[in-house]
């Protein structure tokens, strides 16, 4: 099914017990994720991790906007004084 990175790391367990479904799924984001790499190296994972975070950090602003309590207590919000270290506002 091609070359894969992800699956020999499992160790000698591997996928075993796992439901087949599950099985197929992660053997076809391995064998993706496995040709990303090789084509495109760090850069194009970087390319694909920034669109998955940049879609989770939208939800959570859409979130934090429609959801009363996150507002009143500005929960989850990254403090911009501090620049985008990740710390969030007390």
């Amino acid at each position: 099914m091609g070359v894969r990175a992800l699956e020999p790391a499992l160790g000698s367990a591997g996928l075993n017990g796992v439901n087949p479904t599950r099985q197929f799924v992660f053997r076809i984001v391995d064998v993706l994720l496995t040709g990303v790499v090789i084509a495109g190296g760090s850069d194009a994972i970087h390319k694909l991790v920034s669109v998955f975070t940049n879609g989770l950090d939208q939800i959570n602003g859409n979130l934090e906007r429609n959801t009363p309590a996150l507002q009143s207590q500005g929960a989850g919000r990254i403090n911009e004084s501090r620049g985008s270290t990740g710390l969030l506002e007390e």
